[in-house]
């Protein structure tokens, strides 16, 4: 799959997180954790969600704005990733077409970028995700560029 394919620009702006929260969700508490870790030391504001309907759940009953990112895990049971972050996209409030929603998983199978493109995600990471990779990210990186993830 090529760039061109997507329509993906070759970098994205930065995320916006200033007074916002960050959601990790995963169904995962290893992975979970050493996420909560991570943007914790860098200073982020940091919740969690065990799966995609309590991450629905959280964002619906959140004040509009409160999150500027969530990181969504792809497979999980009772609701993916995938479906979670169409449900998002669909809410009926501002941001929820806002919010960036970056996939993280260790699924890198051809079709993924598209499949995360289609459900309404802005950006990819594999995991285990690395503070460069968090950080490029945050900082305006095209994590759905392939590139990105591709091993020098």
């Amino acid at each position: 799959m090529t760039k061109d394919a997507l329509d993906v620009p070759a970098s994205a702006p930065a995320v916006k997180l200033e007074g916002k929260k960050i959601i990790i969700v995963d169904d995962n508490k290893i992975n979970m954790e050493i996420m909560v870790n991570m943007l914790k030391e860098d200073g982020y504001s940091v919740e969690t969600a065990s799966g995609g309907k309590e991450c629905l759940k959280k964002f619906s009953k959140s004040k509009e704005g409160t999150y500027g990112l969530i990181f969504m895990d792809l497979h999980m049971p009772k609701m993916d990733g995938f479906e979670t972050s169409k449900q998002i996209r669909q809410m009926n409030r501002a941001d929820a077409l806002s919010v960036n929603i970056a996939a993280l998983t260790v699924d890198d199978s051809e079709d993924i970028l598209e499949k995360c493109a289609i459900s309404g995600m802005n950006s990819y990471l594999l995991k285990p995700a690395t503070k460069e990779a968090v950080r490029l990210l945050i900082n305006g990186g095209n994590p759905l560029e392939p590139s990105f993830f591709e091993e020098d």
